[in-house]
């Protein structure tokens, strides 16, 4: 169940964009295609896919092409291929893998055949852009990665194809370093490839070999005569200081994808308008470029963002609480009133014996039962007890057994059945606005146990007195109560004897009845209450569970957020969805929550999964709360001031806060945007730096941002216009360096010097040729 809240909160929390995006109409204005080169970044296409569709509309029109050893995903976005290369020697493997492209009889034409396909697709794509002269691939790999020997036959052919139809085909690469976590092997590998690198982008680089392959089998000589790439980027799990970045290549993969989005955005007349220096290509390679000499780049994108999935979370746990507190027992009724709700009080007990019992007046029916012939006299000496016997025998039992004690007996259990108690139970208490289901725990306790026990002790008393005095009534002598003058057969004397039967004995075992069928009552209900309860306490303890896991969750979701970017989420939120049901209160009633569209009652809680419940829970919050553009849709300043200032009620404070806050955010935003390459400091000889923000352009924050220290800077500084409502983001290039200048080169250099001396061959003369050799 945690995966599906979590899933529940995230996909809200894309969605919440999404809506922004659709509004904005973000575009990608020409096609883009990724080659992911290698099995060690194949999880970018993924990464790939969520962030463009959540920053661009036509994101679909995207593709991809995996080539790797292992199978790929293939759908309308995404193709892959498998060449059918062996791995070989371990010391040659990496270095033989582009002579094994040709040598194997189906590898050329696989890889032929998959880029003609993967070109139209592209093409199948068209109506998706606006500008379709030219096309973007980037081409993404692992430095450690043997695959990527095959950069060059891949990337020419590639271009080829693509030059049938677009006029312009820039390609550029993306190298990820893992220099924390490489093996001495992959570090020599690494050091090979940058070699590699820089013999590709060098101005005298050529490349020929048979590349093409037509449908009848006819191979074409393949000539290319210029660098390989536009630009080649580096980016390693290190930052400038040479501390390791965590989740590095996740971060890699959202600044591969900024990058390129902040090449190929369709911009909108009024923003080229209002444009402040927007991206150029040319000139950023111009500026890298030493002496007309090859230069790496590096990039890294921050990112400061509402924690949406946090506020998403604390949103529905704090509409969960209301809803249980709903339910509560908040005791607005005294503890009396409950006892009566629930029908364990005298006078809900009387009323139910009185609707069950003949009245009392219907004793005088005794005086019909035919009574044996026997004279006074022969009575006078008996007790009342066995003066009925000798009368009635059992016929007077019989016949109070009959009408009085079965009749109510069986009237009783149909008035306290089960099922009519469950029901009552229901409606005048666990469904009932005053009390609700945690009532059964109120009458459980201490003191309304003792009040029941109290009153079953009450009528155990009661009908143990008028046992005694039953008993004595019984024993009395005839002649002692009604006197001994007579006549032989005097029914005057003999209705006297029936008289007192009446009114003195079977009266009393009337009155006893009553109280036995009160007693029953009470215990019945009693028991029948405990089953409900027991019943309900599991069902309220999972809803407790429920509650205890989304605010685990929303614990979670921030504890790696900044601390200031979580600043009273809990306490601002639980505001929030109080005031907005408190809006909702007024116009559906007061308790509308407890009605079947909203939340339903317990019943409904109790006939549904707790899956179901959240649903339901979710479904309330998305549509009844979260819509709310004035609570809950601020812009990501506005939310995170209100948020900061929930407890200031003066505007001094509000002012210092504000200020303090932007602060806070520029220097985030600056610090976790410095690029991620650890260079030797003789590096910044070259160190050309230009940085973008991207955010709503007339947000007070940008405003801030962009002067903040504008008459000193040494770097361009531009913003790209995105109204999103929940981030801001940072994207800084930086370029000017070679591999050389990388710290982590000087132990790769003596790791491929030892493995070549070993005999390793990491790359071939064949494929790495100068014009004119």
């Amino acid at each position: 169940m945690k995966e599906e809240i979590l899933e529940r909160a995230y996909h809200y929390a894309l969605g919440d964009d999404e809506c922004v995006l659709r509004s904005n109409e973000i575009r990608a204005k020409s096609p883009i295609l990724f080659v992911v080169l290698g099995d060690k970044v194949k999880e970018s296409i993924k990464s790939m896919k969520t962030e463009f569709s959540q920053n661009v509309m036509n994101a679909e029109g995207i593709m991809y092409l995996y080539i790797g050893l292992e199978q790929g995903i293939e759908d309308g976005q995404t193709s892959s291929l498998v060449l059918p290369l062996g791995k070989g020697e371990e010391k040659s493997s990496r270095g033989t893998l582009s002579s094994q492209l040709f040598e194997e009889e189906n590898a050329l034409k696989i890889l032929n055949e998959q880029i003609t396909k993967v070109r139209e697709a592209i093409l199948e794509k068209g109506k998706m852009f606006h500008y379709w002269e030219q096309i973007q691939v980037s081409v993404i790999t692992d430095a450690s990665e043997e695959m990527n020997s095959l950069l060059p036959d891949i990337v020419v052919l590639l271009k080829k194809k693509l030059e049938q139809d677009f006029k312009q085909v820039t390609v550029d690469l993306f190298t990820v370093l893992e220099e924390t976590i490489y093996t001495p092997l992959e570090q020599a590998i690494s050091m090979s490839f940058f070699k590699e690198i820089e013999t590709y982008q060098a101005r005298d680089y050529c490349y020929e070999k048979p590349l093409e392959l037509l449908e009848d089998g006819l191979k074409l000589n393949t000539v290319y005569n210029q660098p390989l790439f536009n630009l080649t980027f580096i980016l390693s799990d290190k930052k400038e200081n040479g501390q390791k970045i965590e989740h590095a290549k996740e971060k890699h993969y959202e600044t591969i994808a900024a990058f390129n989005l902040l090449k190929n955005r369709e911009q909108k007349e009024i923003e080229l308008a209002e444009a402040r220096e927007q991206y150029n290509n040319s000139v950023f390679m111009t500026n890298i470029m030493s002496g007309g000499e090859h230069r790496f780049a590096s990039a890294r994108l921050a990112k400061v963002k509402k924690p949406r999935v946090g506020i998403y979370l604390a949103t529905a746990y704090h509409l969960f609480n209301a809803y249980k507190e709903e339910l509560s027992y908040h005791g607005i009724q005294e503890s009396k009133a409950l006892l009566e709700a629930v029908g364990l009080n005298e006078m809900r007990l009387s009323s139910l014996i009185d609707d069950i019992i003949p009245p009392k007046e219907n004793l005088g029916e005794i005086y019909s039962v035919i009574s044996q012939s026997i004279g006074f006299r022969e009575l006078k000496g008996l007790s009342f007890q066995d003066a009925e016997k000798q009368l009635y025998k059992k016929s007077l039992e019989d016949f109070f057994s009959a009408n009085f004690t079965k009749s109510s007996e069986r009237k009783l259990a149909e008035k306290v059945s089960k099922e009519k108690i469950k029901k009552q139970i229901y409606a005048e208490v666990i469904n009932h606005p005053d009390y609700g289901p945690y009532a059964l725990e109120e009458l459980f306790k201490i003191e309304q146990t003792r009040a029941i026990d109290k009153l079953r002790e009450q009528y155990g008393y009661e009908i143990k007195q008028l046992e005694v005095t039953l008993e004595e009534k019984e024993n009395k002598s005839v002649g002692e109560v009604i006197g001994s003058k007579f006549g032989l057969f005097d029914k005057k004397y003999l209705r006297d004897v029936k008289g007192y039967l009446v009114s003195e004995v079977y009266s009393l075992k009337y009155e006893r009845l009553e109280k036995k069928l009160k007693l029953k009552a009470m215990e019945t209900i009693k028991d029948i209450l405990e089953e409900i309860y027991n019943e309900i306490k599991i069902e309220l303890k999972k809803l407790e569970e429920v509650g205890s896991l989304l605010k685990m969750l929303m614990e979670e979701a921030n504890k790696f957020e900044e601390a200031y970017l979580v600043q009273n989420v809990n306490e601002y939120y639980e505001k929030l969805v109080h005031n907005k049901l408190e809006q909702l209160k007024k116009a559906r009633g007061e308790h509308f929550l407890l009605e079947e569209k909203y939340m339903g009652d317990i019943t409904s809680v109790l006939s549904q999964s707790r899956e179901q419940f959240l649903e339901k829970l979710f479904i309330l919050q998305e549509k009844y709360i979260l819509q709310d553009e004035k609570l809950f849709r601020l812009s990501f300043e506005e939310e995170l001031l209100a948020r900061a200032n929930m407890l200031v009620s003066y505007e001094e404070k509000d002012v210092a806060a504000k200020s303090e806050l932007y602060h806070m955010l520029y220097l985030s935003l600056e610090e976790n945007s410095k690029p991620c390459v650890y260079l030797d400091s003789a590096a910044t000889t070259h160190r050309y730096e230009e940085k973008y923000f991207l955010g709503d352009r007339k947000s007070e924050f940008m405003i801030y941002a962009y002067e903040k220290d504008k008459t000193s800077r040494s770097y361009k500084l531009a913003y790209i216009n995105d109204q999103r409502k929940s981030s801001l983001e940072k994207l800084q290039l930086m370029g000017g360096f070679k591999a050389s200048d990388l710290i982590f080169t000087r132990t790769a250099q003596r790791y491929y010097d030892a493995y070549i001396k070993e005999g390793y061959l990491f790359s071939s003369n064949q494929e790495i040729s100068k014009k004119g050799d």
